[in-house]
């Protein structure tokens, strides 16, 4: 085939025999196949090439060639040139045979490249079998290209909002700060030492006995979990999860009630040096007798000095700081004026905008199972989660975001974490039936009730169950049974099962067969939480994303079940003293390898007190970059048929002259910084982000032929623009007053929704008012 390689840049890249394809006992054939093919680009930061692929990615994008099939995408723009065969929704699948089958239809798309500046030209040479059997191979490849109702079929480039409906102390600790004795929250570990024996309290075989006061050092037996009722009355729980009980005056504490009531509840008296006394509701201290025993007799009150009624207070854990222990902590009304006052403000109206001016298509939103009992659900819990859900799925769909419903936190806990809401650490949702129907009775609840909101993506039916306390079969019964619920009221919305946590292996949820489709996996990657991590270096961290994370998902992707999402992961690691340039490498390799989950990904969180956890702080201070355009100064004439989910800033300071901007989806802005550039054409955009005023800085703009604007035009209002014109646009605002010293050419075939003002009629030189109606 003859593809006139005069008319291709001589820039090329060509590879010609590589050993690496590991076909030496082939390649000594002289019956060669030699297949030739173009690739967009000016710059290429990483090519491997290894067993019969070659691996490369452009734009934050991946391009991969498996034997003669190239993914080179958007679809629309290959679609527009005549290019037609197997793909999936978003890219382009273009292979040898096809390229052959569509002879000179298929060559003008190489003669339009030479548009576009400098661009790579490929030959791979592989002998005949080589060729069949790879033609084969790319006929049956498959990938998971995108995900089913997303703008323009994208796959999900996510943030999770954590910290706002399902409470997370380390992640805002400033709401827990008014709590009294906010030290001794529900859950906190704490060991009582008396000041006379010198000896720990202890709960012999660790609960279901008696209490001793017999211990020289302090381990899980004398160890015991605050159950809290008040600032200053609790109950105490022991390791094995029976309660401290006493029958009253005179008698002995023991360590066997199953549960708590009166008998099992206790006031703690508090002094400055961490000195407790402890007594019953009817006054009467506890105290620690000459037999080594704890009972409820003694005599008066005791002072602060070294008695048999004074212990030491050891608080051996506090690390519980979720949605039971704020409202308990508080009590009920003041933990609603803290919670209302916090849903109001920590996610706004606002912080979409920011997420869809930065390319973000989807929120996963973790909720907790007392929002199914909203406005009023059991205490100590405070309603409120859901009218705040509500209106993140409006705000959502002003902004063209979809939204995924996380159940984060399940009735009994599935983790024993904060974030599960669990009282006191231990987790009782696997092994409490009444726990597991309530829980698919919250999943009925979420998918009846948006099931039919346009924003819905998906409902992910657990966070973070315990690999070590969750058995896998209570869990797949559970996932096949929530699976059914969601299908009930929609056949499209995602169902996404996580993944175990604690060394789980994520294929095991592929082997459960667990739905037919849209059903997706969800694994959280963290360079965190594990001894593994401890002692990296910050290019160990970064070679572990390429080799380890990225096999791992290759071999998920390439499995015959669920897409792939990552749905929690951060640009933070255990590396001290990482540089600004060390986060932006660790960024970029984890979007690299997590953009090509085949369901897409979700960063944790949106904002968190702790800097490199928080979304919005790594991008406003460059340490997270999202995309990276690399577009060399100078020779490119035109920008056209990309997509940009971000903004335009690397153009700004590029001595580029009549640039034609055409044929993009923008999903961010462009920038103030692009005042510089004397734009030639800028048409048949899609702006999504609207355009800002630091357009009115730019010059010589000649068109101005958009798909959409959901804004107004006051930017254009001080233009010295002459003979404009504004065809086929579609505006949800108005054509302000301020346009009247714009000299109109051309005003046709628009859609004004929000009307034609008066000040219309103070315009100059209209030659055409064709309005759509």
């Amino acid at each position: 085939m003859d593809l006139e390689r005069e008319d291709l840049q001589r820039d090329t890249l060509a590879l010609r025999h590589p050993r690496s394809l590991n076909c030496q006992g082939i390649l000594n054939s002289r019956e060669t196949f030699h297949f030739q093919t173009v690739f967009l680009g000016l710059s290429w930061p990483k090519v491997v090439v290894g067993g019969l692929q070659l691996y490369t990615t452009w734009r934050e994008r991946v391009l991969q060639v498996y034997g003669l099939v190239i993914l080179v995408g958007p679809r629309s723009w290959v679609e527009s040139r005549g290019v037609v065969g197997l793909r999936p929704p978003s890219w382009a699948i273009l292979s040898v045979g096809l390229l052959w089958a569509k002879g000179k239809d298929g060559l003008h798309i190489f003669h339009e490249l030479k548009e576009l500046g400098p661009a790579f030209y490929m030959e791979i040479v592989f002998c005949k079998w080589g060729f069949l059997f790879l033609l084969c191979c790319g006929l049956i490849f498959s990938v998971g290209g995108s995900v089913k109702g997303l703008h323009g079929n994208a796959r999900v480039r996510g943030v999770n909002l954590g910290g706002w409906l399902v409470i997370e102390g380390w992640i805002k600790p400033s709401l827990f700060d008014d709590i009294p004795n906010g030290d001794m929250l529900d859950g906190t570990e704490v060991q009582l030492k008396s000041v006379t024996l010198n000896k720990y309290v202890s709960a012999e075989n660790g609960g279901g006995a008696t209490i001793a006061i017999d211990s020289n050092f302090p381990q899980s037996w004398e160890t015991f979990r605050l159950w809290r009722v008040s600032e200053s009355i609790f109950q105490f729980r022991t390791s094995w999860g029976q309660f401290l009980t006493c029958d009253g005056d005179g008698g002995t504490v023991t360590a066997t009630a199953e549960s708590a009531s009166s008998n099992e509840t206790f006031y703690i008296e508090r002094n400055n040096d961490n000195r407790v006394h402890i007594k019953l509701k009817t006054g009467t201290y506890l105290q620690a007798s000459k037999a080594n025993q704890l009972t409820a007799d003694y005599p008066g009150t005791p002072g602060w000095d070294d008695n048999a009624a004074t212990f030491e207070l050891i608080i051996a854990s506090n690390l519980l700081h979720g949605d039971y222990q704020l409202a308990n902590g508080y009590g009920r009304d003041k933990a609603e004026e803290v919670l209302k006052k916090h849903r109001n403000s920590f996610i706004s109206v606002a912080d979409f905008n920011f997420l869809y001016r930065h390319g973000i298509n989807t929120v996963r939103i973790p909720v907790g199972w007392w929002i199914a009992y909203d406005p009023n659900p059991p205490p100590p819990f405070i309603g409120g989660t859901l009218e705040a859900l509500d209106n993140a799925f409006s705000w959502a769909q002003a902004f063209g975001i979809k939204c995924i419903i996380d159940l984060h936190a399940a009735p009994g806990s599935q983790n024993g974490m904060e974030h599960s809401a669990s009282r006191d650490g231990t987790t009782g949702w696997p092994t409490s039936p009444d726990y597991i129907s309530q829980t698919l009775n919250v999943i009925d609840f979420l998918a009846s009730r948006y099931a039919k909101h346009p924003s819905l993506l998906g409902i992910e039916l657990l966070n973070e169950p315990s690999a070590a306390l969750v058995p896998l079969d209570i869990l797949v019964s559970y996932y096949k049974r929530g699976y059914e619920i969601v299908r009930k009221y929609s056949s499209t919305a995602y169902v996404i099962f996580c993944q175990r946590i604690g060394n789980a292996d994520p294929f095991e949820l592929y082997q459960a067969n667990i739905g037919a489709e849209y059903t997706v996996v969800d694994l959280h990657y963290y360079n965190l939480f594990d001894n593994f991590f401890v002692n990296m270096s910050s290019l160990d961290n970064i070679q572990y994303i390429y080799k380890s994370r990225q096999t791992q998902l290759q071999a998920l992707n390439s499995a015959n079940g669920p897409l792939v999402f990552i749905g929690e992961w951060v640009n933070e690691w255990n590396v001290t003293g990482g540089s600004q340039t060390d986060y932006q490498d660790f960024g970029r390799a984890q979007l690299e390898v997590y953009n090509a989950a085949s369901f897409g990904w979700a960063y944790w969180t949106l904002k968190n007190d702790r800097k490199h956890w928080d979304f919005e702080w790594n991008v406003r201070n460059n340490y997270l970059q999202l995309q990276s355009v690399i577009v060399a100064s100078g020779f490119r004439k035109y920008l056209q048929n990309n997509q940009f989910t971000g903004t335009l800033d690397v153009l700004a300071n590029l001595p580029l002259q009549n640039l034609n901007i055409e044929n993009n989806h923008f999903t961010g802005w462009i920038p103030e910084q692009l005042k510089g550039i004397n734009l030639n054409n800028l048409a048949v955009n899609d702006f999504n982000g609207g355009l800002p005023y630091s357009i009115s800085l730019m010059t010589s703009l000649r068109y101005l032929i958009c798909k959409m604007f959901t804004g107004t035009l006051n930017v254009l209002a001080n233009l010295p623009l002459q003979n404009l014109n504004i065809e086929n646009n579609h505006f949800t605002g108005w054509i302000p007053k301020q346009l009247k010293g714009i000299n109109l050419n051309n005003l046709a075939g628009n859609d004004f929704n929000g009307g034609l003002p008066y000040s219309i009629s103070l315009m100059t030189s209209l030659r055409y008012l064709l309005v759509m109606p």
